[in-house]
């Protein structure tokens, strides 16, 4: 099952990931200042003809970075980089095993360079859809389970990956000589950060000037929308449903909980200090958010029927009692593709304004809810 998927089924699962060993390290030090601006979880640094593109954490955890070398197609590879990846650019053909990283690619205009991903059923934007009902792109089967033999037909020029933990499927890869590139931004905190890592990707594609200038936008309306609620009074807030006897509740330095900060929450377990999550059983939340004034993010549930079936004792939450219930299911394809998993990503400034709508409504009277409904 793909990343975007298999997060979905756990809803706040999202930050609690694997801690392994880490993979092998890089040696050259780069001591030139980042160019981005929020993202902490990599960093992109100008040369002399070439670009230094390095993850500071694959995986949760991870004792060394990866590092690759984006160069232009026709020149040298620049030198004294020993363990980096080198990647000759603008890249012209892409893998992916993430709906995530559909997000990522619509956002640089860059999807007709797609021809194979994983869990292609999942998929919500419309082009993409298209492209694979044509033929276009390729269903590669899920992460743990690669088609090597289609990578090997196909051969892309990079395949997109992730990583859980030092045991994935980036050894493999390079082993049949293909060239896999860690995206992580889920281990990044805060909303902007992880949108950031766009950035990242137009480098590979040479869709910079493009990327910039959007990325600009969307932060300029983040930023702009944030100061609307700064000052209001902050309704609390709790997330997520218990799953087999385990609630997970984002920690206080999650994204979840940054965005839920960002517009005008009082997130219950904002003190709790950690990017990952707590795990606690049914009463300690009841005991903590019964009276909070909103839920959210509760998977695949989709109506107050479905929670009740889950466990009935949801039904003792004032913010089911009175209805303050919103998911972030408003945007489902049919072969049951959630675009909060995609394109949320690299829009978190329609995510602010679903949230700001939902902990204050009135704030802002032209906006519609995008990613979220409000569960009857």
């Amino acid at each position: 099952m793909i990343r975007s998927i298999a997060l979905s089924l756990l809803a706040t699962l999202i930050f609690c990931l694997v801690s392994c060993k880490s993979e092998q390290p890089t040696t050259a030090v780069d001591t030139s200042p980042s160019s981005t601006k929020y993202a902490a979880n990599f960093s992109l640094q100008k040369k002399n003809g070439y670009t230094v593109l390095t993850v500071k954490q694959p995986y949760k955890n991870a004792e060394a970075s990866l590092q690759y070398i984006a160069y232009p197609k026709g020149s040298a590879k620049p030198e004294g980089y020993e363990h980096a990846t080198f990647i000759a650019t603008p890249v012209q053909s892409i893998a992916c095993l993430s709906t995530t990283h559909v997000g990522m690619l619509d956002f640089v205009d860059a999807t007709d360079k797609l021809s194979a991903m994983s869990g292609t059923k999942f998929v919500n934007n419309k082009k993409v859809i298209k492209n694979i009902e044509s033929g276009m792109i390729k269903e590669l089967g899920s992460s743990e389970n690669l088609d090597y033999e289609l990578l090997l037909k196909l051969k892309p020029e990079i395949i997109l990956t992730y990583s859980l933990g030092a045991d994935n499927n980036s050894k493999k890869m390079k082993e049949l000589g293909l060239k896999p590139v860690v995206i992580a931004e889920y281990l990044d905190n805060s909303p902007m950060g992880r949108a950031e890592w766009v950035k990242f990707l137009a480098v590979l594609l040479g869709k910079e000037a493009v990327t910039l200038k959007r990325f600009a936008s969307i932060e300029q309306d983040y930023l702009k929308t944030m100061k609307l609620v700064q000052d209001l009074p902050k309704p609390t807030v709790f997330t997520g449903l218990g799953y087999e006897g385990n609630w997970h509740v984002p920690e206080g330095d999650s994204y979840v909980a940054k965005s839920i900060s960002d517009a005008g929450g009082d997130y219950q377990w904002k003190d709790k200090r950690g990017n990952g999550s707590l795990v606690l059983d049914f009463e300690a939340v009841l005991s903590k958010a019964q009276q909070a004034s909103a839920w959210i993010n509760l998977g695949m549930v989709n109506s107050k029927a479905d929670i009740l079936a889950v466990d009935d004792r949801y039904g003792q939450f004032a913010a089911f009692k009175q209805g303050r219930i919103f998911n972030g299911n408003a945007r489902i394809s049919a072969g049951n593709g959630y675009d909060i998993y995609e394109s949320a990503v690299v829009f978190p400034n329609i995510v602010l304004k679903d949230l700001i709508t939902i902990f204050h409504p009135g704030v802002l009277p032209d906006h519609t809810l995008y990613y979220y409904k409000q569960l009857n």
